[in-house]
């Protein structure tokens, strides 16, 4: 980060963990004034490769809470936040008017004009920043401690997700079937996911998503049964002649060769269908969709009929 006096929000809270009943003390100094930084590498412009353009949803609250302690803690520091938009929603906007009722200064910054950082010498910051609830009047604030509030980014889980086939966003987190019917489901049958896999939550929020999912795994287990999906791929066995394309773009894993054959595992099976246009002999079909019955429909729609 450059600075001995800049670290991240995770930093600064270990931070107070090692200060409690002491001083508030960074590289043998006592500690004055902090600044927070807002969305910091996070709802970048989708326009950049890599760019984090969602929002973390908790981190605005685990600041001003990070905030609420060093004022109760500690007594005396002066603490000035940054932010593009607080997002304290639901229950964690009371933090948010405590934190006010503290002393904590909130300046709003737009996202075009982030704030300025310069380093002073030995420890400190001096940090320039137009605050858009004064119409653009720019404010420069001096602290002992800048703190960045980064978001929540996703975790490698590459062998996780090979494994179960699971599918990843664009941002890195699993995706569900549906966020609102099917919030916990994956195109995987029996493999639920919750918490901060499929997305940054809260801990309330993981905790619900957590219950969902045991919910979904319980309802499974009661039934004493699992129903496979019928129209799944099938393999005529004389005209294949085990090149393996199909194998190659299955998503789900369900075809493997066996013998020099390809063989399909029904259970893995979701009936997609992608193997069978990879098939250069036409030796794969989805049960239900056979060559024979779409040639049929075609010939169908292309025939004219006779009007009565």
């Amino acid at each position: 980060m450059g600075s001995d006096g800049v670290m991240t929000l995770d930093d600064y809270l270990r931070l107070l963990n090692r200060c409690r009943g002491g001083l508030l003390e960074h590289n043998g100094l006592r500690v004055g004034s902090v600044t927070y930084v807002y969305c910091v590498w996070a709802r970048e412009e989708a326009s950049r490769q890599g760019a984090r353009t969602y929002c973390s949803r908790y981190c605005c609250s685990a600041a001003v809470h990070a905030a609420l302690r060093t004022s109760e803690e500690f007594g005396g520091i002066r603490q000035f936040h940054l932010y593009r938009d607080m997002r304290t929603y639901g229950p964690y906007e009371e933090l948010y008017h405590k934190a006010l009722g503290k002393g904590s200064v909130f300046i709003r910054f737009d996202h075009k004009t982030p704030p300025q950082v310069e380093s002073l010498a030995g420890d400190g910051c001096r940090v320039r920043v137009k605050d858009t609830l004064t119409s653009g009047e720019e404010i420069e604030i001096v602290s002992d401690l800048l703190v960045l509030v980064t978001p929540m980014v996703p975790g490698e889980s590459h062998d996780i997700t090979r494994v179960f086939k699971l599918p990843v966003g664009k941002e890195g987190f699993y995706n569900e079937i549906h966020p609102k019917l099917r919030p916990v489901e994956t195109v995987v049958d029996g493999v639920f996911i919750a918490g901060a896999c499929q997305g940054p939550k809260n801990l309330s929020e993981s905790v619900a998503s957590a219950m969902s999912a045991a919910a979904k795994a319980g309802s499974m287990l009661l039934t004493g049964e699992v129903k496979l999906e019928p129209l799944v791929a099938s393999v005529k066995q004389d005209e294949c002649d085990g090149c393996g394309k199909c194998v190659e773009v299955c998503p789900y894993g369900a075809l493997k060769i066996v013998d020099g054959k390809v063989a399909v595992e029904e259970g893995v099976c979701k009936g997609e269908g992608a193997c069978v246009p990879a098939c250069p002999m036409s030796a794969l079909e989805v049960k239900g969709y056979t060559h024979e019955a779409i040639r049929a429909a075609i010939d169908a729609l292309l025939c004219p009929v006779d009007s009565a």
